[in-house]
């Protein structure tokens, strides 16, 4: 996903955020469900601790394993994402394909 996203569009700041906050939706969507699943939706994190509050809450069990997944997924694939885009920045001209740098804004 985030190699078409970067082949289609051209890679800076914003599309780096944005393509980090629809990852952010998008493997929880793809993940919850496997590991409500294989694990029962407790995962052995931290985040056990929500999942298992929003669970005695009232929420089903998907609703309490998805929220936390959220949360922890934005962090870490709009960091990731940013770090990529941070890192290719930094990169000599010369390390770069000659087609990157038509698209790329610098």
């Amino acid at each position: 996903m985030v190699g078409f996203i970067a082949k289609k569009f051209v890679w800076n700041f914003k599309t780096a955020l944005i393509t980090g906050l629809i990852l952010s939706i998008v493997a929880p969507l793809i993940g919850t469900p496997i590991g409500v699943w294989v694990y029962g939706g407790l995962t052995g994190t931290v985040s056990d601790v929500f999942v298992l509050w929003l669970k005695n809450s009232g929420a089903s069990i998907f609703t309490a394993s998805f929220i936390p997944k959220i949360f922890n997924n934005f962090w870490d694939k709009t960091g990731t994402c940013l770090l990529v885009y941070a890192l290719i920045k930094a990169l000599p001209r010369q390390y770069k394909p000659s087609s990157y740098l038509k698209t790329i804004k610098q």
